[in-house]
């Protein structure tokens, strides 16, 4: 299974918004930061305004999360820019009905693609976006650790 870059961009966008909470975060900001053009951003915007993940203020530059970044989780920003369901995570077509195969390969995989469905569900529903922005300070913590210890420095 493949998932698109918009989704990463989507977690990208939203992480910002959650770490620098003033509201300056605007597409070409997200875009500098992941190193992608402000449209692709304004499209992710987009999805995360009409899902009710965010509020922007256009004409501002101001952007802020709609609820708390602890009620907000990656199965939600998942679910705004890919979609929940089976039929959209794992394009399916119609076999043929002549075929044993082509008429049935639709109902026999149904059940398993859901389970998987079912899985990521699971996980992506156990991370908020509060949790990431915690991750975040802690790795930015560790790394300036690191660089007082290259030069010598005391915490």
């Amino acid at each position: 299974m493949k998932v698109s870059s918009q989704y990463m961009l989507a977690v990208h966008t939203m992480l910002m918004t959650a770490h620098f909470a003033d509201g300056s975060v605007t597409s070409e900001r997200v875009a500098e930061s992941a190193h992608c053009n402000p449209v692709m951003v304004r499209k992710a915007f987009a999805k995360l305004r009409a899902a009710n993940l965010i509020v922007t203020r256009p004409g501002r530059g101001r952007t802020d999360l709609a609820r708390p970044a602890d009620e907000i989780t990656l199965w939600d920003i998942y679910g705004a820019v890919m979609g929940t369901d089976a039929e959209e995570m794992f394009r399916m077509y119609d076999g043929s009905p002549d075929c044993p195969v082509g008429s049935n390969i639709r109902g026999l995989l149904d059940g398993h693609f859901g389970r998987v469905v079912n899985a990521i569900r699971s996980e992506l529903s156990s991370v908020t976006l509060a949790d990431l922005a915690a991750e975040l300070e802690g790795s930015r913590s560790a790394e300036q650790d690191g660089r007082r210890e290259k030069v010598g420095m005391s915490a």
